[in-house]
């Protein structure tokens, strides 16, 4: 099952639930109650809890979008944000902001102990931020080095 820090899981064998606020190892997680309570357990142990609309997926519609008025072409305007879980202070979650008229081609790249793990590649639109890592705030001293790479594309159109 592929978990992720932030996820709302229940419990199987028992009645609790919460979200996943640490991952230990490959198999264990540390899921955080609705009393701060940071519980460790098996990840085949806890079931994802579904409703929640994750942030990447966007309404579709069958309508035509309104043609946007032409504006000033911005050439600066990205950063890494960096914002605490709305259900927990302890999970740290890291946003590539774009507010320029660029679109970019972004990948966050995670190394640690000289293993180098790929974390997040997409285009980001003009105006967007996408979400690209979750950390334990808990964790900082553990945490991993980030490498962000971006490519500036601007589509010209005739």
């Amino acid at each position: 099952m592929n978990l992720n820090l932030g996820d709302f899981v229940r419990f199987v064998d028992e009645n609790i639930e919460g979200y996943i606020t640490k991952i230990i190892d490959k198999d264990t997680i540390g899921v955080t109650d609705s009393n701060d309570f940071e519980i460790p357990v098996q990840a085949s142990k806890v079931t994802l809890v579904h409703g929640d609309i994750p942030e990447d997926n966007a309404v579709v519609s069958n309508r035509p979008q309104a043609a946007a008025p032409v504006a000033e072409f911005k050439k600066e305007g990205v950063y890494l944000a960096v914002i605490t879980d709305q259900h927990s202070a302890a999970v740290a979650h890291f946003h590539l902001v774009n507010e320029t008229s660029f679109q970019l081609l972004g990948s966050f790249t995670t190394a640690k102990s000289g293993h180098f793990k790929g974390e997040f590649a997409a285009l980001i639109a003009p105006g967007t931020t996408k979400k690209v890592f979750s950390a334990n705030l808990g964790d900082i001293q553990l945490w991993p080095e980030f490498r962000i790479d971006i490519l500036f594309s601007y589509r010209c159109r005739y």
